[in-house]
């Protein structure tokens, strides 16, 4: 496969997990390939644990709240990069944002 973004050879990526803490963060600040961002961080922010203790799921989180608090994120969703094609009205990224909104104002 060679090397992708910051020249990071793949073979280094597919033990990362083994790697101690120093040479992961050198690791990371070269660039995560994009195909393994999610499960990376995943890792990295060690999500799994914080999950299991997390008093409440994120699907509770995420629910629409107060009415104030949803009027502040409407307004906000459109205002957010308003030139991207990427939160159009109605897309499926706008509402992983407002998701992602409430469960931050819930937090």
């Amino acid at each position: 496969l060679g090397s992708i973004e910051g020249d990071v050879p793949m073979a280094k990526w597919a033990r990362y997990k083994e790697l101690p803490e120093k040479k992961l963060k050198l690791l990371l600040r070269a660039g995560v390939p994009r195909h393994l961002r999610a499960e990376v961080w995943w890792y990295c922010l060690n999500a799994a644990d914080r999950q299991k203790q997390s008093p409440q799921p994120y699907q509770g989180l995420s629910a629409p709240s107060d009415p104030k608090t949803e009027a502040e994120i409407e307004m906000d969703l459109h205002r957010t990069f308003p030139q991207s094609g990427l939160l159009a009205k109605g897309s499926e990224r706008v509402e992983q944002l407002r998701r992602g909104l409430r469960a931050f104002a819930a937090y």
